[in-house]
């Protein structure tokens, strides 16, 4: 497969989604044929990666279809294992597996080391070895050319190129991936790789990349990717318009960062399973309700100009979401902050953190920022959703100034938070009496507030918080004193707070809005679109 990068400018990024806009007027989604998905979580850099499926097809790929190579079957599982040191390959090249093993079977009855290897399509050597070092590589080659005459042996060094394919301890192949990588195909079980803890769909290519380890990509169509990745990011039993819009934002998201401003355009793979891009866990997670949703939003994407978004999501905004540019360097006009004050089963309800000034400048160090012992901190600015923009840390050997996503070094749920030090403490959550002197507790009452139109209602109370709703944002109090050099953020939301919020968008189908009206609500500006 050919990938299609259209690109006029490379990405800036200063944290882990700094974006700045692209043009992608000459890419045509319909050019999408399959995605390359790196398999971080449990696959990538590993000594072994093991395929528990009884029938396995190896192949190449080509611009329009998959040349199966040979076909194993009659194993428990396959394992690959990356290979480090010298080996001989014949100079002869052979056509077939099949021809291949009859010669390496041969010389193994005479007691060479010997394999059947593949370099390509149609490219199958002989490899001996693994020997430790040139020197003993050159006694066996010595004795190899002496004793068949008829064979030429040469010497190589595997630099990261050559892998193992094994069953039952015994090799089966190895793989020579310097220019051509084969990718392999599970026939039993309905045609999904088992890889262990995880299971999947369409193809997986095992390769070296840039190291000494194995690492496995995962091929497979667009459509049948959102199957895993649906599941993986929202509840399934959420309301059927809610995973329409997180099926249409995935889609868009995967494809804008994919191929219309690429994330990853020096690496062999398009998008990774991890929340670096979207959470994917393949076809083990997959549900009937996630998979409808895809089904049914087929090939519909948000548009800006005619072209797809960046259609950034998260968990929870904590009451208001964030402009781009308020939390990275990119500034895009459809992603502005939006009032968001009902979230139903947010992921994470709001929050306390408390850190000593210690765990603060082992934090800093981490990142490179020693300033000695941290004697102060203050919250310099504020966005108007409630984010801190500036986060100042003065220390006995300087300060540093943290801004916008780098708060989150701290471990932070979100930026949406109060910061309460022991010298700024005040014990706000409180209300006072009619004759101005008597206070009530309001982490501790059962109070109500009235609102503008007289109504009455209950304040919200979590974690030693009240939580106020007002001028379409949510406000939270905290009675919780810190101690002497520590410090308490009292927050809300879960995520970066830029685009959809997913608590949000199951509030709003609970209500009534549905897939369209939960997408234009959180993305400006827009339209939605299949475009095939």
């Amino acid at each position: 497969m050919k990938k299609t990068r259209i690109l006029t400018m490379l990405l800036l990024l200063t944290f882990i989604f700094s974006i700045i806009p692209v043009s992608a007027k000459d890419f045509e989604v319909t050019d999408i044929k399959e995605l390359r998905i790196a398999l971080k979580t449990y696959y990538y850099n590993k000594e072994k990666i093991t395929a528990y499926n009884s029938d396995m097809l190896i192949g190449y790929e080509n611009e329009s279809d998959y040349d199966m190579e040979m076909w194993f079957s009659g194993y428990d599982h396959y394992s690959f294992e990356a290979l480090n040191g010298y080996f001989l390959t014949s100079s002869t090249y052979y056509s077939s597996y099949d021809d291949a093993k009859t010669v390496s079977d041969n010389l193994q009855a005479l007691g060479y080391p010997a394999f059947p290897g593949v370099k390509g399509p149609a490219e199958w050597y002989i490899y001996m070895g693994r020997y430790e070092s040139v020197d003993n590589a050159q006694v066996a080659l010595n004795d190899i050319n002496s004793s068949m005459k008829n064979m030429d042996f040469a010497i190589i060094e595997d630099l990261g190129q050559l892998y193992k394919m094994s069953a039952d301890g015994n090799v089966l192949v190895i793989v020579d991936c310097e220019f051509n990588k084969p990718q392999f195909m599970a026939v039993d079980n309905n045609g999904i790789t088992n890889l262990g803890d995880r299971q999947y769909r369409g193809r997986v290519e095992y390769g070296i990349y840039g190291n000494d380890s194995i690492s496995a990509i995962n091929i497979i169509g667009l459509e049948e990717y959102l199957y895993g990745v649906l599941p993986s990011e929202v509840y399934y039993k959420w309301e059927m318009e809610a995973l329409k819009a997180q099926a249409v934002a995935a889609r868009t998201y995967a494809v804008y960062t994919a191929f219309v401003a690429p994330k990853y355009a020096s690496e062999p793979y398009d998008l990774d399973d991890t929340v670096y891009c979207q959470v994917y866990k393949g076809y083990g997670i997959e549900e009937e309700r996630t998979n409808q949703a895809v089904t049914q939003t087929l090939g519909q994407f948000i548009l800006h100009d005619n072209e797809p978004i960046a259609a950034f999501f998260f968990s929870t905004s904590g009451g208001h979401t964030e402009s781009s540019e308020n939390v990275w360097v990119g500034q895009f006009d459809y992603l502005k902050a939006v009032s968001d004050i009902e979230e139903t089963e947010p992921e994470k309800d709001p929050w306390i953190k408390i850190m000593t000034a210690e765990e603060v400048e082992s934090v800093l160090v981490e990142k490179g920022e020693d300033i000695g012992e941290v004697l102060t901190m203050e919250v310099l600015s504020y966005a108007e959703s409630g984010r801190a923009m500036e986060l100042l840390i003065v220390g006995t050997e300087g300060s540093v100034e943290l801004t916008k996503g780098q708060i989150r070094w701290l471990g932070l749920y979100s930026t949406k938070f109060t910061l309460i030090t022991d010298s700024q403490y005040v014990p706000s959550s409180s209300v006072l009496g009619q004759n101005g002197t008597e206070q009530q507790n309001l982490i501790n009452n059962n109070l109500q507030v009235i609102t503008s139109d007289g109504q009455t209602s209950s304040l919200a109370f979590t974690e030693g918080q009240v939580i106020v709703s007002s001028a379409g944002n949510l406000q939270n109090y905290t009675n919780v004193q810190p101690s002497n050099g520590t410090y308490i953020f009292a927050g809300m939301g879960y995520g970066h707070g830029v685009g959809m919020s997913q608590a949000g968008a199951q509030s709003m189908a609970l209500t009534g809005s549905n897939y369209i009206e939960i997408l234009t609500h959180y993305f400006m500006d827009v339209t939605i679109e299949p475009l095939y």
